[in-house]
């Protein structure tokens, strides 16, 4: 692992000092600045890792906002029934004859 870092840390120390023009007597500035950027970028990536797997542990279900479809039928089946029609009233003229 540490030679991992090692040879990170060298490659992007190369880049950094192709990257400024090739300038000698900065080796040490361009290794130090790689170091840190490497250190940063492992520590920003554990974060995320302890993050996520925190997240996928503690993350609570949620519930579902959709009926069922039997819950949606069963509300059409249990409403009120329509009210049958009322049949014409006998006028007065109807029951004076009857």
């Amino acid at each position: 692992m540490k030679q991992d870092r090692q040879t990170a840390i060298s490659a992007r120390a190369h880049q950094l000092w192709e990257e400024s023009g090739h300038v000698h007597s900065q080796h040490d500035h361009h290794w130090r600045q790689a170091e840190r950027e490497h250190d940063d970028a492992e520590a920003r990536a554990a974060a995320v890792e302890q993050f996520s797997s925190e997240a996928v542990e503690t993350a609570p279900a949620k519930p579902s906002r959709k009926k069922p479809a039997k819950a949606a039928a069963s509300m059409v089946d249990t409403a009120a029934p329509a009210k049958k029609p009322r049949a014409p009233r006998k006028s007065s003229a109807t029951t004076a004859l009857n």
